[in-house]
């Protein structure tokens, strides 16, 4: 767990900055400024603590230890493999979806430049797919 915390750290910081910066964007007027930049804040002190922590653990004689074993630690590589098969499908559909929404919205020229998006995903997957065909 004490591995775990520094990370939750910095993502809750980083999801409170994106919040705070959706926020102020469609609701400039009815909330309160202050309260805006203590949310910010707290959102940029946390991200700072989880990111100093991380690096500690990261840079320290027992993390690089650890990060070497878990670096070649063969369950962990095949979990990373498919977590990262399963993301790029995940973000293909997102993708997909986010066209259609600009496509139905009126934006046709985002809606074929994420279209666009989406083809160079598939190419650079299917490079780097016959790469690591003729390495292994």
């Amino acid at each position: 767990m004490k591995k775990i915390m520094p990370s939750i750290l910095f993502y809750t910081g980083f999801a409170l900055i994106i919040i705070r910066s959706t926020f102020s964007q469609f609701f400039n007027e009815t909330i309160n400024r202050e309260i805006v930049d203590v949310i910010t804040g707290f959102a940029v002190a946390i991200m700072l603590v989880g990111l100093i922590f991380m690096l500690i653990n990261r840079y320290s004689s027992e993390g690089v230890k650890q990060y070497e074993i878990d670096e070649k630690d063969e369950r962990k590589i095949r979990i990373k493999e498919k977590a990262s098969y399963i993301t790029m499908f995940v973000s293909f559909g997102v993708i997909g979806l986010l066209s259609f929404i600009f496509l139905f919205m009126g934006y046709t020229e985002v809606a074929f430049i994420t279209v666009g998006g989406a083809v160079v995903l598939r190419i650079v997957y299917e490079i780097f797919k016959v790469i690591y065909k003729k390495k292994m």
